[in-house]
This record gives structure tokens, C-alpha cells and sequence, in this order.
């Protein structure tokens, strides 16, 4: 299989990912068994674990505007998303700036998921998998797979 040079295939993003958290998740684990504190790597362990129970009401303030902000987003550009489903040369061929989108897009999630899991922890991941179950069942038109999703990540 030939190897190309500079390009970033989804499988090598996914494995790199996995990597790194891997190598995090050793160090953090490291800092914690080997801490001299026992409440805070308790706290820590809390926060790896993923938990809503120490959050508040106030520190829920600018997750809730970055959600709406950011659903916002997605929900104005549905049909540019749909586009994409169907390829980047399809979607550049309907007038989607494919470069300039994936990268607000990118920006975009990093964002909201940075959000969500500094308040949740990394329970905030479990989230993911809810629009690819939604996606099964409402088809692949992110003008329904947005809400339904919210509604069902809400409801999990």
C-alpha cells in the first residue's frame, strides 16, 4: 500500500488520538497514585471518571452559552454538512468552501467538547456515540439528526 507523504488520513487522526490518550492517561495516573495528597488525587480520579455531581448551577453558565452558541452554528450550516456527507468534491461542486468549512467546524467542536468536558470530566465523551445512534434512526439529514441528537444527549 502506497504511503502519502504530508496527508492525514481519518485512521492515523483516530489511532494518533488513541495514542495520546493513552500517554496521558499514564501520566495522570502516575501523578495520582504516586501523590502525597489524598484528597486531591481523589478529586482528580472524580474528574477522570467523568461527573456532574460537584457542578453548580453558576458553572454551567458558559457551557449553556457555548452549547447554544455552537448548536446555533451547526444548525445554520445542516445543509453545507449534508454536502459533505456526499463527498468534497460533491459539496465543492454545490458551492461549499470545503477547506474553510472543516476548518470552523473544527474549531467549533474543540470548542464546545473542551467546554463541556472542563465541567464534566470525560464523561462528556460518552456523548459521541449519541448522533451516530440517532443517525440510524432519522437518516443522515443533520437538519433532524441536530435536534433529535440534543434532545437525545440530554435524555443520556
Amino acid at each position: 500500500m502506497a504511503q502519502r507523504r504530508g496527508r492525514i488520513t481519518s485512521q492515523r487522526l483516530v489511532l494518533s488520538g488513541v495514542a495520546v490518550a493513552y500517554v496521558f492517561g499514564g501520566i495522570t495516573s502516575l501523578i495520582t497514585i504516586t501523590s502525597d495528597n489524598r484528597l486531591l488525587a481523589g478529586q482528580v480520579l472524580s474528574w477522570t471518571l467523568g461527573s456532574l455531581a460537584r457542578a453548580s448551577w453558576g458553572d454551567l453558565t458558559l457551557p449553556a452559552l457555548i452549547c447554544v452558541a455552537g448548536i446555533f452554528y451547526l444548525t445554520v450550516h445542516a445543509r453545507s454538512l449534508n454536502a459533505l456527507l456526499m463527498g468534497d468534491e460533491t459539496a465543492a461542486g454545490l458551492g461549499v468552501d470545503v477547506t474553510q468549512l472543516r476548518r470552523h467546524l473544527f474549531v467549533a467542536t474543540s470548542l464546545l467538547t473542551g467546554v463541556l468536558v472542563a465541567v464534566s470530566g470525560s464523561i462528556g465523551f460518552v456523548g459521541l456515540v449519541i448522533p451516530h445512534i440517532v443517525r440510524l434512526f432519522v437518516g443522515g439529514d443533520h437538519r433532524r439528526v441536530l435536534p433529535v441528537s440534543l434532545l437525545t444527549g440530554g435524555i443520556f
